[in-house]
């Protein structure tokens, strides 16, 4: 969710008939074609739910959506004036010199396919202890007893090593309705979430979460990072007057900003369907995620110049009660060209974006229920298309697969008329600008190793439009994209890339 590394950091990530919604609240959509007939409802008791099975059935509980909280975090994502999704910068408007600090609680309540009406208290605080530094949290509870527990800190400048920064993540929750994209269900003879899977193999049920991260980052001593450790981007109506990063040429060594990320995560999540004849699914994983990201934007915020460079390595090694061992290796590269001015937009940006991946630990077999799959990542770390960043026509892990590839293009339009600048429901939230953006997608996921032809054969595709807001020095979107598959909406913080 936070910029970071884009979906990785983000972390960390639904539709009934003709006209299925999504179970998280800001990303809904349509597929096309009618459900096939699903199982009995004689569901195990409770007690039952949660034993162990084989590898081969509880790793597919990894492709579980748990999204209720998350969409959460994306209201305090807007509202924290200020935000920075990365550690080593501050977003200030020229007419300020600090950021100042602020708390606020916000109660709210929206309905959601997986809980019901979901409601509760949160909590917001920023430029506590440190200026870049912000703390989130939130208590949720909801009409069919679904219920949770978030907290996310953010920005945290190690005292005694400037360079060092700490991200804390932390959900715990129970979800009544919740979707799967797994084997188990009769009449579908590809595997759930491959390339050339059905629409409908998927299933319904209830699940729980438990999901903690601790994110340590470290700013290299090159590039513009070796006099400024924390940079101070000033913006003059949402646009980039002062601070700039990067964006005039491609050396690590002499502009933009070089960050060494280790994640140490874990995530336990359970799920039980009365349609699933596995009867119940458990998956735990915990392990170490390494990132190399070399940021040459000039604004990474809203970028109208430079370019974005990651390369990740994931593994778990099966320790601590994990359920699998799997390791990724992924890369992603984005790019951007300012086009100008007209008469008409004050900014007009063509955004490209590349990324794929591969999970060199997957293995497939066939199997009494479909395909077994052992050592394969869970999903919203491993091959994955669809959601709000990869694929957007498509619902969240609609794709898997042992190795992925992507391509996007953006024309990010910013027109100088603003005519909700001053509407009195929203001044508020300061809103310097938006942006009409066309985007175009296209990606694939194997089961095999990678391979750039297989990779290129009968690739998924979506187009859309997008609506991107500065709010609150945050850029906050609204996506509409439609494949040949099914349509979507995303509500997201920050552009996809």
């Amino acid at each position: 969710m936070m910029q970071g590394n884009r979906e990785s950091n983000s972390t960390a990530d639904r539709s009934v008939g003709n006209m299925q919604h999504n179970t998280m609240w800001s990303e809904t959509g349509s597929v096309r074609g009618g459900n096939k007939t699903r199982g009995s409802n004689n569901a195990p008791g409770k007690a039952e739910r949660f034993k162990k099975y084989d590898l081969k059935w509880a790793e597919t509980a990894s492709s579980v959506r748990f999204p209720v909280l998350i969409a959460l975090l994306l209201i305090l994502s807007i509202i924290v004036s200020g935000h920075n999704a990365y550690a080593t910068s501050i977003v200030l408007d020229v007419n300020k010199e600090k950021r100042e600090k602020d708390h606020l609680l916000i109660p709210y309540i929206f309905p959601d396919t997986a809980t019901g009406l979901a409601f509760g208290p949160a909590m917001a605080w920023k430029g506590y202890g440190q200026e870049q530094m912000n703390l989130l949290g939130a208590l949720m509870y909801s009409s069919n007893g679904s219920k949770g527990i978030f907290f996310l800190e953010r920005n945290y400048q190690v005292p005694w090593a400037k360079r060092f920064f700490i991200d804390v993540n932390v959900i715990v929750a129970d979800y009544e309705e919740i979707r799967a994209y797994v084997d188990g269900l009769p009449g579908f003879p590809e595997r759930a979430g491959s390339n050339d899977s059905d629409p409908d193999d998927y299933m319904v049920g209830f699940g729980e979460d438990r999901w903690g991260e601790i994110r340590l980052k470290y700013l290299l001593p090159i590039g513009s990072g070796r006099d400024t450790i924390i940079n101070t981007f000033r913006v003059k109506h949402g646009l980039l007057v002062d601070g700039a990063t990067g964006g005039e040429t491609w050396n690590p060594f002499d502009g933009g900003r070089t960050t060494l990320e280790v994640r140490f995560f874990y995530r336990g999540l359970t799920f039980d369907s009365p349609d699933d004849p596995v009867g119940g699914r458990e998956f735990e994983t915990n392990g170490i995620r390494l990132s190399l990201e070399y940021d040459n934007t000039d604004f990474w915020v809203n970028p109208t110049s430079g370019s974005v460079t990651n390369l990740a390595v994931s593994r778990d090694f099966g320790w601590f009660g994990s359920s699998n061992t799997w390791s990724t290796v992924e890369g992603e590269y984005g790019k951007f060209i300012d086009l100008g001015t007209t008469n008409s937009f004050r900014q007009i940006v063509l955004a490209l974006d590349a990324w794929t991946i591969e999970s060199p630990t997957w293995e497939s077999n066939p199997g009494p229920l479909g395909t077994e799959i052992e050592h394969s990542p869970p999903s919203y770390m491993g091959a994955t298309l669809g959601g709000f960043w990869r694929l957007r026509a498509y619902p969240r892990f609609r794709f898997h697969g042992k190795s992925a590839i992507y391509y996007a293009a953006e024309l990010r339009l910013t027109p100088y008329w603003n005519p909700l600048a001053d509407w009195k429901l929203i001044k508020s939230l300061e809103m310097d600008w938006w942006q009409f953006v066309p985007f175009v997608e296209a990606g694939r996921v194997t089961d095999e190793a990678w391979d750039l032809g297989d990779l290129h054969e009968d690739m998924q595709w979506a187009a859309g439009v997008g609506v991107r807001f500065m709010l609150k020095r945050m850029v906050a979107r609204v996506d509409v994209a439609a494949s040949d598959e099914s349509t979507g909406v995303k509500v997201m913080v920050n552009q996809p890339f």
